[in-house]
């Protein structure tokens, strides 16, 4: 039989504590986010881990960058492509050009895959465009928005599978809406 008392309080206080921490140590970082920053493509955004860092130099001198994380089944990726010269002005035609070639790009990496839904879309007033596609086994949901040097896809990558579950919009909605540009950009 256990009896509370002055004795037994400082013990019951200790295990107490130490369970409360070894249990938010264990299952706290299990859903925690850290924004990841990248000064040089100056860009920062919410992962659930440490992303991987790949680097690629492109047809036309410029560079490609990919930071991505794999969680379970599923690709939460940011891929980022320099500008040069050559790319041209910047303005609303332009930018529909690049975002169907980037659609286009997405539809193609995808084998036997179909534009299911697309939507210009707004950050802090630069155009930008979001989309999904899918083919029998996989979804690809992918923002995509365009500066004067640089062009930013954010994609997640799931199972067709799990395309409806709960925790599949959980992740979209942490993941897209943490994606915020370091520069001031010009709205189109």
């Amino acid at each position: 039989r256990f009896i509370l008392n002055r004795a037994n309080m400082k013990y019951v206080l200790v295990v107490t504590v130490i369970i409360l921490f070894l249990s938010s140590f264990c299952f706290g970082q299990k859903d925690e986010w850290k924004e990841f920053t990248s000064k040089g493509s100056k860009f920062s955004i919410n992962f659930p881990a440490i992303p991987q860092e790949s680097k690629t130099k492109m047809p036309d001198g410029g560079n490609r960058y990919i930071f991505s994380v794999r969680e379970s089944k599923r690709l939460l990726a940011v891929q980022v492509s320099d500008l040069t010269k050559t790319s041209g002005p910047l303005n609303e035609a332009a930018l529909s050009v690049f975002y169907t070639i980037a659609r286009q790009g997405g539809l193609d990496a995808l084998k036997g895959s179909k534009l299911i839904s697309e939507t210009d879309i707004r950050l802090k007033g630069l155009l930008g465009r979001d989309y999904t596609i899918g083919n029998d086994e996989t979804v690809m949901m992918r923002r995509v928005f365009m500066t004067e040097d640089r062009l930013y896809l954010i994609s997640v990558t799931v199972p067709k599978t799990q395309e409806k579950d709960a925790g599949v919009a959980e992740t979209l909605a942490k993941f897209f809406n943490s994606f915020h540009l370091l520069t001031a950009s010009p709205g189109f």
